[in-house]
């Protein structure tokens, strides 16, 4: 499947973070919202040309503390919830089945899908950050190796 516009659920996905993630929710919840877009920027444009994040707000708009090259991050002013404005996102969509939709707000998936487009939970998604950050560290790993040996490769531990 191919996907040109992710959305994400950002306040239902800070929940299902573990907090090795984002850090302490309870803490310093906005904090943990900005780990998990940096989180999500790492990696680029691995899963579609363009990446929303949605949270429910009080004034909306945006915040340029959270300006990237490759994710977007929407306040939603305090009348509309960020399931309200993902659902209407994915209506006016010109392809809803080019959309994908990151939530376990099961409502959510309903509406969404019923739109055509396509949703996953925040638990699988949380697992395709983990194998792509894997698949990441794996790739720099051997990019490290081809440069050549290292002093532990004549001198191994024990």
């Amino acid at each position: 499947m191919t996907t040109d516009w992710l959305i994400v659920d950002g306040n239902n996905l800070v929940h299902k973070a573990p907090p090795g993630l984002v850090g302490s929710r309870k803490r310093d919840f906005p904090a943990a919202r900005w780990r998990l877009a940096r989180k999500i920027d790492e990696l680029g444009g691995q899963f579609a040309p363009r990446v929303t994040i949605v949270f429910d707000g009080s004034r909306g708009g945006r915040d340029a503390a959270f300006e990237s090259s490759s994710v977007e991050v929407v306040f939603c002013p305090g009348h509309v919830s960020a399931d309200e404005w993902i659902e209407k996102a994915v209506q006016r969509h010109r392809d809803p089945q080019q959309v994908l939709v990151v939530t376990s707000d099961r409502t959510v998936r309903t509406a969404v899908e019923g739109s055509g487009a396509f949703s996953m939970s925040c638990g699988r998604f949380l697992d395709l950050i983990a194998e792509n950050r894997e698949d990441l560290g794996e790739r720099l790993v051997r990019q490290a190796g081809a440069q050549g040996p290292t002093l532990g490769d004549f001198f191994p531990g024990d």
